[in-house]
């Protein structure tokens, strides 16, 4: 659901444009 914030979303999720799993991402410093 769009506003969830990145660590509350499951372990088993993917991303819906790429389908890379959600340890394949890493944070970004801004």
């Amino acid at each position: 659901k769009p506003g969830t914030p990145f660590e509350k979303l499951p372990k088993d999720w993917v991303c819906p444009g790429c389908g890379a799993a959600k340890d394949q991402f890493k944070p970004v410093e801004e």
